[in-house]
């Protein structure tokens, strides 16, 4: 069974920030100034071990990925407060204008009334005139009012479901931040130690034994296989290990 990862930027430098704590374990210390073991060939063993060590803390990193994969969308945007403003003009709106033109309509009528009984009926006439476009405008303007009101009120929703979420979006990120210490920890413990430990044996051995496999010293007479490591990336983004 072919397993693979692929690893980001942030989770390579995850298994450095391990490997240096490894290495600086009072055991690992030790036991390298008791053996002789040279610490850049360590590091080399781990390197080339990456894939075994992603296999013993699988379980962790699998959890930590698929929480990171699954985060919740981010906070509203920043135009919620001009959406609110807005919607307290309208509200003034919808009611200032409907009453100054409903105002201005009845006020006309009533001189229009009152200048017919005098017998000015051509200047009745226009009041009558302008007070049914004031009314109009009265009515036009509370309709106007109330369909505003509608969509401030549903972008106000809008905006509180958003607001809704920034809390349950913290607590996303705390069960990331968990899952991810989970997986360095495991990572460490049973993926880094056991390497080291192994590799801190075999260079033991190396060193009281003359020559090594490749007759020459480093990691390959510290009984270490694999290419030359020259960068913390592995050499690739990807490590398949066949089991």
């Amino acid at each position: 069974m072919e397993r693979q990862y692929r690893l980001t930027q942030q989770d390579r430098g995850d298994f450095e920030q391990a490997l240096v704590q490894a290495l600086a374990r009072p055991e690992v210390r030790t036991a390298v100034q008791r053996t002789g073991a040279d610490l850049g060939a360590l590091r080399s063993a781990v390197r080339g071990a990456a894939a075994a060590v992603m296999d013993a803390c699988a379980a962790e990193y699998e959890e930590y990925a698929a929480l990171r994969e699954a985060g919740p969308a981010g906070p509203a945007g920043a135009d919620a407060p001009p959406a609110r403003s807005a919607g307290g003009a309208l509200g003034a709106a919808v009611v200032v204008v409907p009453a100054v033109a409903g105002g201005v309509a009845v006020v006309l009528f009533l001189l229009a009334v009152l200048l017919g009984a005098l017998s000015a009926e051509g200047v009745a006439a226009a009041l009558r005139s302008a007070a049914l476009v004031a009314a109009g405008v009265a009515v036009l303007g509370a309709v106007a009012g109330v369909l505003g009101l509608v969509v401030a009120a549903s972008r106000a929703g809008a905006d509180g479901a958003s607001e809704g979420r920034e809390p349950a979006t913290a607590a996303h990120e705390a069960l990331v931040l968990e899952a991810r210490q989970r997986w360095r920890a495991a990572m460490l413990e049973r993926g880094m130690l056991p390497v080291l430990r192994e590799a801190v044996r075999s260079g033991a051995t190396g060193a009281t034994g003359a020559t090594g496999a490749g007759g020459a010293g480093g990691a390959g007479g510290a009984g270490f296989s694999g290419p030359d490591y020259s960068s913390p990336d592995f050499s690739s983004p990807d490590f398949d290990t066949r089991s």
